[in-house]
């Protein structure tokens, strides 16, 4: 079982780690540090590839070393018992992020040129206008700012086409978001890696 974790972001108030590990069967894996809750969920799951993503959540969220543990919402958006807390997962990948006071969102993203297929989808006719939407760092970019923006509202329904905007790509950073409660402009932070995106912001006070 070979992992290796890597902090992203250390701050006063926000942290963020990415975990990537080695694909193995989950027989390996030793489940001594899982509370008997988190085994019997992880035995529940038939996938080989949901029980590794699983584990290595665990594994890593333990590396914060607050003692919490991770419950859902009816949303599926994960919860702790003090501060906020938000997941994502990319092959083998795991980003968590923990902030004591600010609802945070995050997301981590492959370089996947299937994406190209679902731009339709999720493109806002602004964004077609504004960006080069025929390279594949920039969709991938648009797609995990949203993901992150979605992950952090939690409001299911939300379009990624049609509330979801990613005004600048540059040193502002905006995102304009129109959701059925409220409009607000949130600011994020992204980070461009060879392999894939990272992508974060925080809910507006």
């Amino acid at each position: 079982m070979k992992f290796e974790t890597i902090t992203i972001l250390e701050e006063v108030d926000t942290t963020i780690k990415l975990l990537h590990y080695e694909i193995c069967s989950p027989e390996l894996l030793d489940l001594a540090g899982m509370s008997d809750g988190e085994i019997s969920t992880f035995h529940s799951f038939k996938s080989a590839k949901r029980k590794l993503e699983f584990y290595f959540t665990r594994l890593l969220w333990r590396q914060f070393e607050l003692g919490m543990p991770i419950f859902y919402n009816e949303n599926g958006k994960p919860k702790i018992s003090s501060g906020y807390m938000s997941i994502s997962h990319s092959k083998a990948s795991i980003l968590i992020g923990y902030s004591k006071q600010k609802e945070i969102g995050l997301d981590i993203e492959h370089y996947n040129p299937k994406i190209d297929l679902i731009k339709h989808k999720f493109l806002s006719e602004q964004e077609i206008n504004q960006y080069d939407i025929t390279d594949l760092t920039i969709l991938t970019a648009i797609w995990s700012i949203k993901e992150a923006i979605y992950k952090m509202i939690d409001e299911p329904g939300l379009s990624f086409q049609n509330q979801i905007d990613v005004i600048s790509l540059g040193d502002s950073k905006q995102v304009f978001v129109k959701t059925n409660k409220n409009e607000s402009m949130i600011v994020f932070s992204n980070l461009i890696m060879s392999e894939f995106v990272i992508s974060y912001c925080y809910k507006p006070a």
